[in-house]
């Protein structure tokens, strides 16, 4: 194996043992496969701060589980999703979006509309989410929420998305060979 060659395994052992030379553990993580995308939410502007304030629900998971309408799970994989927003805020603000127990990092920008940041929760599973009862009604389900902390400025939320991906059940290793 020339330096430079990738080496990809569910097994942790160093590749060395199988064909010599340095091998350097470049990561260790599931496999995820970007499945596709859908804007739950446009857009919105406001000031000043704001509580957790429900934008739309739907019961159970279909607020999120439609990014992977038509799409078979394979064997070895299990889904994940991840929500991701584009803020702007004046002054301090801070925009953290929710669904249900799963937030976005709170952003802001200090300036004007012209200003974009993005936003984003960390990766999750279906069971990682804690139903609760959908917007008022009797069923339990997934709230989208937002809400904005700080001073009393302007603030803009654009595109709130959710994302799917198709992720391993193991831990893929990759290595590198280096000399």
């Amino acid at each position: 194996m020339p330096i430079g060659s990738i080496y990809k395994s569910f097994n942790n052992t160093n590749p060395s043992v199988f064909f010599g030379g340095t091998w350097t553990l470049m990561r260790s993580a599931p496999s995820r496969e970007f499945v596709g995308s859908q804007q739950i939410c446009g857009a919105m502007s406001g000031s000043g701060n704001v509580g957790k304030t429900n934008i739309t629900g739907a019961y159970n998971y279909e607020t999120i589980n439609g990014v992977f309408e038509n799409i078979s799970v394979p064997s070895g994989y299990h889904r994940e999703y991840r929500i991701t927003f584009q803020g702007r805020t004046g002054g301090d603000n801070k925009i953290t979006i929710y669904l249900n127990n799963i937030a976005t990092n709170s952003r802001g920008t200090w300036s004007a509309e012209s200003f974009r940041v993005i936003g984003g929760s960390n990766y999750f599973k279906e069971s990682d989410i804690t139903l609760e009862t959908t917007m008022g009604y009797s069923g339990k389900g997934c709230n989208l929420k937002y809400q904005v902390s700080g001073t009393a400025n302007a603030w803009n939320i654009y595109s709130i998305t959710v994302q799917g991906y198709l992720t391993s059940d193991n831990i893929i290793y990759e290595w590198k060979r280096t000399s």
